[in-house]
């Protein structure tokens, strides 16, 4: 059976033998490999985005070494007072190390969905890109869908009826769950999901499990 995926966790805790989760690491702790999780992201968060330059550097550094799952989280926020410009000049060059490497990009989105869309677009990039922590609407989803942009659901499916309706109209072959920061239990999240969407958790698991296997470097970890 597939294990329970948490596409973007804060928790390096283990314990749990039936869970595969991608850590998020900050870029200048990847020198630390011996205490690093097993599956790793990595990248500079839109908040962390004054002096970027050594910090992309790990991050390429450990893509060369092949000890990343995925680049990120990077991205873009509207809310904060760092230049958008700035930001994107960054998300950029995360997306560049993304396809340069063939690795998934996990993406943090506030207020700028059109500006994503936008650089998937003028970058011509292919590798898979996840915008996690998902909180917009039906609308804003199908848009991103359109351009093969995953969507990934944390807590506010516990916690938001917006965000409840949303996952229920969510394709099967777009969808990832995590906690993110939360210090919610994966298998919570799962339980909400598959009640929203009347199927078995079983059910759910394989169904994400299969996405996981399409765009993550992960098939020697699952079964064909």
């Amino acid at each position: 059976m597939d294990p329970y995926i948490d596409v973007h966790s804060h928790d390096r805790t283990h314990g749990q033998a039936e869970l595969l989760k991608i850590v998020n690491i900050i870029p200048e702790a990847l020198k630390f490999r011996d205490v690093l999780p097993p599956f790793i992201s990595s990248g500079v968060h839109p908040w962390n985005s004054g002096d970027y330059a050594d910090a992309i550097s790990h991050v390429r550094e450990a893509a060369e070494l092949g000890m990343l799952s995925a680049i990120g989280e990077t991205g873009l926020d509207r809310l904060i007072e760092i230049p958008l410009s700035l930001q994107q000049e960054i998300f950029e060059a995360h997306v560049r190390l993304s396809e340069e490497f063939h690795l998934p990009l996990i993406i943090h989105a506030v207020r700028t969905y059109p500006e994503i869309i936008s650089s998937r677009k003028k970058l011509k990039a292919s590798s898979p890109w996840i915008v996690h922590g998902f909180t917009g609407n039906g609308e804003t989803m199908k848009q991103l869908m359109r351009h093969d942009i995953m969507i990934s659901f944390g807590v506010s499916i516990i916690k938001k009826d917006n965000t409840a309706q949303t996952i229920l109209n969510c394709p099967a072959e777009f969808l990832f769950l995590e906690t993110d920061d939360s210090g919610a239990d994966i298998k919570d999240i799962y339980q909400k999901a598959a009640s929203l969407r009347e199927m078995h958790v079983d059910d759910l698991r394989a169904m994400i499990g299969g996405n996981f296997r399409k765009i993550f470097p992960f098939r020697k970890f699952f079964p064909c």
